[in-house]
């Protein structure tokens, strides 16, 4: 096989074809709501004190100050930073699925790259992520695994090749070569509450800076790694995708296009649907009390119940994937910020006693593949006395068809931020952001997340 014809090669070609005038107005808005969102979510994180033994850890290990760590100000290299800020801002469970706006931006400070190649590097990594997602995450969480982290490598790597400047033929390389580093992600981690699931959200943003860099090096990858006899596709796929499922793959527009998911909920995405239906419930009764409940049902589709099932909330890890937890979280706080999931919240006699009173079952079959599948939910709530109130939806608050509203997703951003920064600051940081494409330095962005 000619490695012109492979798919990574045509990955690499898709990724720098992208050229920033020709950048849909939407989509160039939907950049800034990522980095917005993923900062947001990291400086919501430092607020509450995550992360400070990882910080002390990676400053400890010393190597270049080149790049920040968000809501603290150290500097330390580019991938360690890459490693602690992804990791801290997807602890809180309220960041999208993007994974390299982290790596892009402590790279992209090493440089001294301006917003619009930043905003350039990004729907280049959004565009190979989604032709990837598009082709492999279904399989991946059939076999029990965390997909969003183990693919994170790729978007992460097309974004810090563009931002280093690599040719086609160099990114192919970088991205042959960090699929054989991908980790492997066991969804355990999530449910079980372990420490390392954090580490999801930076591993890949990490490998991102360091394949770029070995590409550059000239160091290679399999470049047959989709395609061939023992390829990931052959892992994943029980075979070797065929050239239609590769093709279909790259010309798959829906995939192809940048997809921003903004959270409304600091949980697990399999969550939502109940919470959704919850917050409804809430809006017309404000004013339930915990101890009127006498039993809450909730129905919703077979993954989200079956995460569930799994999951408990010993740990403010696991709480994110609990429904039982997170629906009795929010009625008894009125709303479920992120502080609701950690020490001492999840601690809460009151809520834990709550929660025995949740029955979650599956409400659909949803063996379809990922992006075919709906997401619905009803929530029941019984009331002493006999009153039972309910509510359902089809799909999540805040989805592809309803989005957030731009209002919504800046007070998402200042309540995540609070007080770590000034109020100026913080409308500094949030209105620099939003004019992305006249950053002259990306360093300006990463300096005024330093308290």
């Amino acid at each position: 096989m000619k490695r012109e014809t492979t798919f990574v090669q045509k990955l690499a070609r898709r990724a720098a074809n992208i050229r920033f005038n020709s950048i849909p107005d939407e989509t160039r808005h939907l950049m800034k709501w990522a980095v917005l969102d993923r900062l947001g979510c990291g400086l919501g994180a430092k607020r509450l004190g995550i992360g400070e033994e990882l910080l002390e850890l990676l400053v400890g290990a010393g190597g270049p100050a080149e790049s920040t760590l968000w809501g603290d100000g150290r500097k330390v290299s580019s991938p360690h930073a890459a490693l602690a800020n992804g990791a801290i801002s997807s602890h809180l469970e309220f960041d999208s699925h993007d994974s390299m706006i982290p790596a892009a931006i402590a790279l992209a400070e090493t440089r001294h790259i301006e917003g619009r190649d930043l905003m350039v590097s990004l729907v280049a990594g959004y565009q190979v992520g989604g032709i990837v997602r598009k082709l492999l995450a279904s399989d991946l969480e059939k076999h029990g695994l965390h997909w969003p982290a183990h693919l994170a490598v790729f978007p992460s790597t097309t974004a810090c090749s563009r931002i280093l400047g690599l040719d086609v033929d160099r990114t192919a390389d970088a991205l042959a070569l960090v699929g054989c580093l991908s980790p492997v992600s066991p969804f355990e981690a999530f449910t079980r509450g372990a420490g390392i699931k954090d580490f999801y959200g930076g591993w890949g943003n990490m490998l991102g800076i360091v394949a770029a860099r070995l590409g550059e090096a000239g160091i290679s990858g399999p470049d047959t790694l989709f395609e061939g006899e023992r390829g990931l596709g052959r892992i994943w796929l029980g075979r070797p995708p065929s050239t239609e499922q590769l093709e279909a793959a790259l010309l798959d527009e829906g995939s192809a296009r940048p997809r921003v998911h903004i959270k409304p909920y600091p949980g697990c995405t399999a969550t939502h649907p109940a919470l959704s239906a919850l917050e409804l419930i809430l809006a017309e009764h404000p004013d339930i009390s915990p101890d009127a409940v006498s039993s809450i049902e909730v129905l919703t589709y077979d993954f989200g119940a079956a995460l569930s099932e799994a999951s408990s909330f010993d740990t403010p890890i696991s709480a994110k994937t609990n429904i039982p937890f997170l629906v009795s979280a929010m009625i008894t706080y009125g709303q479920l910020l992120p502080e609701h999931t950690e020490r001492p919240c999840i601690e809460d006699q009151g809520l834990r006693k709550l929660a025995m009173k949740v029955e979650v079952r599956p409400l659909s079959d949803s063996r379809r593949p990922l992006y075919e599948r709906s997401r619905p939910a009803i929530v029941r709530i019984r009331l002493r006395g006999g009153v039972q109130l309910e509510a359902s939806v089809e799909d999540p608050k805040w989805n592809t068809v309803n989005p957030p509203s731009d209002e919504e997703v800046s007070e998402k951003f200042r309540r995540l931020v609070g007080d770590l920064l000034s109020e100026d600051q913080r409308e500094e940081l949030h209105d620099t952001i939003m004019d992305l494409e006249n950053v002259a330095d990306v360093r300006e962005i990463a300096e005024l997340t330093i308290p």
